[in-house]
């Protein structure tokens, strides 16, 4: 996780014919506005003189006319850092009623002198300030402030502007976005993408040449993990290599783009940015149901939706006309955020806090802006005030919701599931392979036990004809009156005196009264049996999301006829059948709420009793009532008894022995298992196989399979939590210091006005901003979108800070280039796939990565772009590379979350005990990362460098951690994938060990190792062969990591030595690197 020790590496009119765009009218009034809807500017003067200047990768040619200044990169990133703090766009802030931020406000006089004074430096109080001496109260900024003081150089900059006319323009990302002129061909074939005219120019500028091609393997290599996520197939690297005609790679790109594993690739960055994951968060942290949508995500890459539409129908496919199931399924983009169940705290503040991060989310993925910053006073930095924060949050304040948490977060969008659906089959076909795959467990476990039973049967009867016990004789009791404290829990007895829960909502907590007529005249224990049933969770023993329960007390009382008062019985101790670990039988009786009894296994449907004896034994004359209660109050929520039943003995010593299951009595007398009839062993044979241990856990493996199988063929639909309006329209007001019940001033649902401004006319509604943010005038969308795709393909933006193109964040490297790619972009009908062909396609991607000593000081970030891309891969990815060149990888799409390899644990620990993660079975361990449940309170731990999805996050940030490097090598994933990759290499290279590791060499890196590194993999081989022949047991020990079948025809000691070589494969750096 990005918690983990890290370090950053740099790195036209939408389209006819989209119905989203065709039907609200802002879409064609923003079509009609003129180019100066959004404030004018005066443009930027760039020179295009020659190759040498034309286009450069310089962040913009100086203006002659200011002095060989440009106030865009000399100046205004000088003022934003060094002044706006104090002299910005933030009035309460504000020091000497001064704004540098704006030109009317800065160049105004205010009188007699000016703070800045066009043509005259030494008249402008900014110069005297910032060169004041250092021990002077009026120097700037004042120390104290954390600010650096100007150096020289800097204001001799900002002399020679303001000498040169103070020349003022807007901040470069708040511009309209123009085409600007293609730089002049280049004399070879680097002149054919346009991408490729702009980064040559800029390196021709800067005396450096481009790197030559990489070699054609490596580049598919490249070219396939960037667009797809995985390594090229051995038949698509075939295909490419046999090719030798001009288009070869060309067409290599259009089948990755073609690939379905395209939109899982795209859809994981974007998983990312919409905080998406498969809980709530915070202290409840309850799973939910929102995986239709990522697979909406995955669909509408590969279908290659137009990000117009994209965006519009995230935003408001509710509110298009004839709203689709898909394109309301689309809005639960803004539904991804964390959910607030805890108790106690105010539904309302909850609800605002929604509001809040959806436009602070909007604020980062669409417009490259920290609009978070101005929840509480006007932004710092850049032209956005509070007041027109706060009208943002009005197009999302009337959703229809109430703050909720876990299933009662409406609105949901109940998605059916037709017998036919891709999302039904997935779902059922695991369940039926499970059930398939339990059952045939069940016919191993017990050949293995009847191989058992004739050693059982005269173990158990030595201990039978041992005992001085006798069976235990339990009635039942019968109710009388049947209660719970949560009035919506109904209490009923069934025809095997069973008590089955019956619910219209489902308490944290709860206490259940049984009072019944005694079945004896005398009463010396209880036992109280939890049962499991179909309804309940996995069918287990309660409605908890484990199937699990806590007792946390049990009571026992006598109502006796004609007496006012109860009589209380002591209990004096409690036996179980089953304790979970912390969670035994005697805390029921111990007084305490945060302690109970427990039955967490793998197996959560099986019976569980629990045997309380009293300290005496109770008299109950005729009459008299016995009266138990059962209590439920730990911190556990909804961890009741779904089904019990009650029993009482007035045997003198009851116990939970032996001679308490009824087959065993038939081993009394001495050679009583010899002379056994037909019935009754085959009796005491299914009472053995009832006790097995491997037997009963593929039994209760198969009960648990087929009640989920049955449930799902039940429930023909999914809750998706998407949006919806009220029909009445929530006040929206500015919120005083962000604190949500701080009403300040009424605002009305509008668009900042440094961004430009909706038609008067326009509806004031989430279509209306969708529509806003892909109209042609929008200046930051498509320039944040194609920086993001970029950032994708080569590693880093053109804008290295891809959630900040305001003030404080960087420049381009490439402002011309990024403004081409974004007026390229729209014009294009915001075509996805064309702008990843293209900037795939570029000789600036295709370039070879190695860093040549020239650019080792000159450029080792490669901001020029002098070479092509090389950095280290998601630990997503890594995952995903891994599964594919061994063999192991599981293409099924979509679906419900699953559950790989995770250790022992995690789960369990951050919900103190709430959650247990159960691993999955067959494919589901080796799908793709991207279908993996996250949970927000416990991320997959191997997913390093992974955003934590509690917030729109666009940085890229890759781990270094040792943590990571000792996870690659040991992690049951790596291992079990190097053991597969062996077999395949053993299978497919041939019977010499160096072949085989060429082989697999060639699998993994798309090329075959040089003599050096095939020296030192056969070296490394044969040191582990000396290893394993020395200690067999080890290497048995190694291959039986991993769930997938080891190769019984394969040398175990052969087999271990070329899994631990293949782990080194898989470990070297450019394995794990994009390069």
């Amino acid at each position: 996780m990005r918690h983990s020790p890290t370090i950053s590496q740099e790195q036209a009119v939408p389209a006819a014919g989209h119905a989203a765009n065709a039907v609200h009218p802002v879409a064609a009034a923003l079509r009609r506005s003129p180019a100066s809807r959004i404030a004018g500017a005066l443009p930027l003067v760039v020179l295009l003189v020659g190759m040498a200047s034309a286009g450069t990768c310089r962040a913009a040619d100086p203006d002659p006319s200011a002095g060989g200044v440009n106030f865009g990169v000399d100046i205004l990133p000088l003022l934003s850092d060094r002044c706006f703090l104090c002299h910005g766009p933030d009035e309460a802030g504000r020091e000497a009623d001064l704004r540098l931020d704006a030109a009317q406000h800065a160049l105004a006089d205010r009188g007699g002198y000016r703070a800045i004074a066009p043509g005259d430096a030494g008249a402008s109080e900014v110069i005297k300030r910032v060169t004041a001496a250092e021990d002077d109260d009026l120097r700037m900024p004042p120390r104290g402030s954390g600010k650096d003081p100007l150096t020289a150089e800097q204001v001799q900059l900002i002399r020679r502007w303001i000498n040169s006319g103070a020349n003022w323009q807007k901040h470069w990302s708040f511009e309209r976005v123009e085409r600007p002129a293609t730089p002049d061909a280049s004399p070879d074939d680097w002149g054919q993408n346009p991408i490729d005219r702009f980064v040559l120019a800029g390196l021709a500028a800067d005396g450096l040449r481009p790197a030559p091609e990489a070699p054609r393997a490596a580049l598919l290599r490249r070219a396939s993990l960037a667009l797809t996520g995985l390594p090229p197939t051995t038949e698509a690297l075939d295909r490419y290599l046999a090719d030798a005609g001009p288009d070869a790679y060309e067409l290599a790109v259009d089948r990755l783009l073609a690939s379905p594993h395209y939109g899982e690739r795209m859809a994981y960055t974007w998983l990312e940015l919409a905080r998406y994951a498969d809980s709530d968060g915070y202290q409840q942290d309850e799973n939910r149901d929102n995986w239709p949508w990522r697979d909406w995500v995955v669909d509408a890459y590969n279908r290659n939706m137009p990000f117009d539409r994209f965006t519009i129908e995230q935003f408001a496919g509710d509110l298009l006309p004839e709203a689709t199931p898909e394109q309301v399924i689309a809005t639960c983009f803004h539904r991804n955020h964390l959910t607030n169940g805890e108790g106690g705290r105010d539904r309302e503040e909850s609800r605002v806090d929604y509001v809040l991060d959806r436009v602070n989310t909007m604020g980062t993925a669409w417009l490259g802006l920290t609009l978070g910053c101005c929840q509480c006073h006007t932004h710092k930095y850049d032209p956005i005030t509070q007041h027109e924060y706060y009208a943002l949050t009005a197009f999302f304040n009337s959703i229809d919701e109430n703050g909720h948490a876990g299933k009662q977060a409406a609105p949901y969008f109940a998605l059916k599931l037709p017998d036919d659906s891709p999302y039904r089959q997935n779902r059922l076909r695991p369940l039926l392979d499970a059930v398939n795959g339990a059952g045939k467990e069940i016919r191993r476990a017990e050949q293995e036990a009847a191989e058992q039973f004739q050693d059982w049967l005269a173990q158990t009867s030595a201990a039978v004809n041992q005992s001085d016990s006798s069976p235990v004789q339990w009635r039942p009791l019968h109710a009388a009156e049947l209660t719970a404290t949560e009035p919506k829990l109904s209490l009923t007895q069934e025809q095997d005196q069973a008590i089955f829960v019956g619910h219209e909502d489902n308490p944290d907590k709860v206490n259940f009264y049984v009072a019944a007529e005694a079945p004896l005249p005398s009463v010396t224990a209880l036992r109280i049996e939890a049962l499991p049933h179909p309804s309940h969770t996995a069918g287990g023993l309660a409605r908890s999301n484990s199937g699990n329960f806590v007792l946390t007390g049990v009571e026992m009382r006598l109502r006796r006829p004609g007496k006012k008062d109860s009589l209380p019985l002591k209990i004096a101790s409690a036996e179980a059948d089953f304790e979970q670990d912390g969670y035994g039988a005697a805390a029921t009786i111990d007084d305490r709420t945060e302690t109970g009894w427990a039955v967490w296994s793998g197996d959560i449907g099986r019976p569980r009793t629990l045997l309380l004896r009293l300290e005496q034994p109770a008299e109950l004359p005729e009459g008299t009532l016995l009266v138990v209660r059962l209590k439920h109050e730990s911190g556990n929520a909804k961890h009741y008894l779904g089904r019990f039943r009650l029993a009482a003995t007035d045997a003198p010593t009851p116990s939970l022995d032996i001679l308490r299951n009824k087959p065993l009595v038939y081993l009394r007398g001495e050679g009583a298992a010899e002379r056994l009839s037909k019935p009754r062993r085959d009796e005491l044979f299914a009472h053995f196989l009832d006790h097995h241990g491997r037997v009963g856990i593929a039994r209760g493996r198969q009960t648990v399979a087929r009640l989920k199988l049955e449930e799902a063929r039940k429930d023909a639909s999914v809750n998706v939590m998407v949006l919806r309006e009220r029909k009445e329209p929530r006040t929206t007001w500015v919120l005083e210091r962000g604190v949500w019940n701080q009403h300040g001033d009424v605002v009305s649902a509008d668009i900042p006005e440094a961004l430009g401004a909706l038609p008067e006319q326009a509806p004031r509604d989430r279509l209306a901003l969708a529509h806003w943010l892909v109209s042609r005038d929008n200046p930051l969308t498509a320039r944040v979108a194609v920086n993001r795709y970029w950032q994708n393909l080569l590693g880093a933006g053109l804008v290295r800070t891809p959630e900040d193109f305001g003030l404080q964040g960087e420049r381009p490297t490439h402002p011309e280039l990024l403004d081409w790619l974004a007026a390229e972009f729209m014009e294009s009908g915001w075509d996805v796939k064309h702008m990843q062909r293209l900037i795939v396609t570029s000789r600036t991607f295709r370039q070879s990565s190695r860093l040549r000593p020239e650019l080792m000081d000159r450029d080792p970030a490669n901001r020029l772009l002098a070479r092509g891309p090389r950095h280290r891969l998601a630990s997503a990815l890594l995952r995903d590379q891994a599964l594919a060149v061994s063999g192991l990888l599981a293409e099924q799409a979509g679906g419900e979350p699953v559950y790989p390899y995770q250790p022992d644990g995690v789960w369990y620990d951050a919900s103190q005990g709430k959650f247990q993660y159960v691993t999955g079975e067959g494919d589901d361990l080796y799908r793709r990362s991207l279908y993996g449940f996250w949970r927000r309170n416990a991320p997959p731990p191997a997913m390093f460098d992974a955003a934590d999805r509690r917030t729109c996050i666009a940085s890229v940030v890759r781990t270094n951690s040792p943590m990571h490097a000792l996870n690659l090598l040991n992690d049951p994933t790596y291992v079990e994938a190097a053991r597969a990759l062996a077999q395949q290499a053993l299978a497919h290279g041939g019977p010499a060990p160096a072949d085989q590791i060429d082989w697999a060499f060639a699998r993994v890196l798309a090329r075959g190792p040089d003599p050096f590194e095939a020296d030192v993999l056969q070296r490394r081989h044969e040191a582990y062969l000396h290893r394993f022949q020395a200690e067999p047991a080890k290497a048995q020990q190694l291959i039986a990591i991993g769930r997938s079948p080891v190769d019984d025809a394969a040398d175990p000691v052969r087999l271990a030595a070329l899994t631990a070589t293949m782990n080194v494969l898989l470990n070297l750096d450019e394995t794990l690197n994009l390069e």
